[in-house]
């Protein structure tokens, strides 16, 4: 009896698929259903230690207020971009692209990926430690980056673009080769932290960025070093923001374009010492034509070897409690 065969039935595949100890993710991984083409509303959690790469762009479509799209709930983790993006869809309400859980360390996220167009944050990192984010582009967030009391955290070659970089609390950040495009209150702001680098970084504010490019608050011992900050012409906006945070040092940057360079506020009893040196000041209040440095209530500011005459900017603002030493570099 001829018994007609059975067609072939497709294999079964794994949730995640795996080769050599990596799992890598696709658009499915994101589906209630694990198909390709389905809607992609489903959070992806990673809870266990290991390296997970991007296998294409990732288009995310959830629509739950507060949702995630990638939650990190695991130590010693590596999310590798693979050059590939991670992004919000148009019409759904996602607030964050990648989150890093409380209490877990050792997590790095890299790859030269972008996320982007998440409504709050594209990366928020809370109460972990040991996190590095490099070779990454975080664009069109109300945050690129959120970091609320985490300690050793290090961004490495990291653009945030329409966006800034929040870190609360936590002690010794460090951005580095990195650039901030934003159009927000700030670049990057600080508060209650302890032990900031900002090395070798540009700063850029666009039309609307009428805070500061860095603003720090309640931040102790900050080292801005070899980086560029530019304000625009027309606007009323700050490179370097200082509130009641002692021991910060601005040497070797070149500042320029802002109503005011450098801003210190900081209180006479917290022995604040700020020192400047070695910066370049350029064409900072070129539209009100005052003065290019203001203080007022520092204990004491240093600056040393800034070209301050440069585009007629010849003259520095003393404050009551203020004292100043010039060197005209």
């Amino acid at each position: 009896m001829y018994t007609q065969p059975s067609s072939p039935q497709p294999q079964p595949q794994p949730t995640i698929p795996c080769l050599d100890g990596i799992v890598y993710i696709y658009n499915k991984d994101f589906t209630t259903t694990g198909k390709e083409g389905d809607p992609t509303t489903q959070t992806y959690v990673i809870d266990e230690p290991g390296r997970y790469v991007l296998c294409e762009p990732l288009h995310f479509q959830g629509n739950v207020s507060n949702q995630i799209a990638i939650d990190i709930q695991s130590s010693n983790v590596t999310l590798d971009f693979n050059q590939f993006s991670l992004r919000k869809e148009a019409g759904y309400i996602v607030n964050k692209g990648v989150v890093v859980k409380p209490n877990y360390s050792n997590v790095i996220i890299t790859g030269w990926g972008t996320i982007v167009d998440f409504d709050q944050y594209a990366i928020e990192i809370s109460q972990a430690s040991k996190i590095f984010v490099s070779a990454m582009r975080l664009y069109n967030a109300q945050q690129g980056l959120y970091s609320a009391n985490c300690d050793d955290v290090t961004l490495y070659a990291v653009e945030a673009k329409n966006s800034g970089i929040t870190i609360s609390g936590g002690k010794n950040f460090v951005v580095e080769n990195s650039t901030v495009h934003y159009s927000h209150s700030n670049g990057v702001y600080t508060t209650n932290l302890d032990g900031l680098i900002i090395k070798k970084s540009k700063f850029f504010a666009f039309y609307g960025g009428d805070g500061a490019s860095i603003y720090l608050n309640a931040t102790t011992r900050a080292l801005i070093d070899e980086s560029e900050l530019t304000g625009y012409v027309g606007g009323s906006s700050i490179g370097v923001d200082i509130k009641n945070s002692p021991n910060v040092v601005i040497s070797n940057n070149r500042i320029s374009f802002y109503t005011i360079a450098v801003q210190d506020d900081t209180a006479v009893d917290s022995c604040t010492t700020t020192s400047l040196f070695g910066n370049t000041f350029v064409h900072n209040d070129s539209t009100t034509s005052s003065n290019m440095y203001e203080s007022d209530n520092c204990a004491f500011i240093e600056v040393v070897g800034n070209p301050h005459n440069l585009m007629g900017l010849t003259e520095f603002k003393s404050y009551q409690n203020v004292v100043i030493v010039k060197d005209q570099g």
